[in-house]
């Protein structure tokens, strides 16, 4: 556990309120998120390959 995911472990607030899940949206994305961090080649988003398959799936 890394002290941001620890910092956002402590926080009280109610799973259903927009702070919580946000809370568990970034707990569940911490991996990636880190990932995409240390790897400067990873793109934030999948926009590209969503154009991509775009008139495919049309």
């Amino acid at each position: 556990m890394t002290p941001t995911t620890q910092w956002l472990d402590d926080q009280e607030c109610l799973p259903k309120s927009l702070i919580g899940k946000a809370a568990m949206y970034t707990r569940n994305q911490w991996s990636g998120l880190c990932r995409y961090v240390e790897n400067g080649i990873l793109s934030i988003d999948n926009n590209r390959d969503e154009r991509v398959i775009k008139p495919v799936a049309i």
